[in-house]
């Protein structure tokens, strides 16, 4: 299975930078990160339509959701996800 890292790696930079319009702001993500280590656990949401759902992904273990989800679990070992 792809991490979501390597998928990142993997994507052109070129076409990334074309793609992201807005950041937003980071600091609340920074403030859901240091709650994860600090407290060791963190609800995640996901907001969207049939994309972030995974429409079209060979499985439902390769949707954004998904991902994303692998990704926190990566970075935050010790939080309840």
């Amino acid at each position: 299975m792809i991490s979501l890292q390597n998928l990142i790696d993997s994507l052109d930079k070129t076409k990334l930078d074309a793609a992201i319009v807005s950041m937003g702001n980071l600091s609340l993500l920074k403030t859901a990160f240091k709650k994860a280590k600090r407290e060791g656990k963190l609800s995640v949401a996901f907001i969207g339509g049939s994309i972030t759902q995974g429409f079209c992904s060979s499985d439902e273990k390769s949707c954004f959701a998904y991902l994303s989800y692998l990704w926190f679990r990566e970075n935050f070992p010790e939080s309840e996800i």
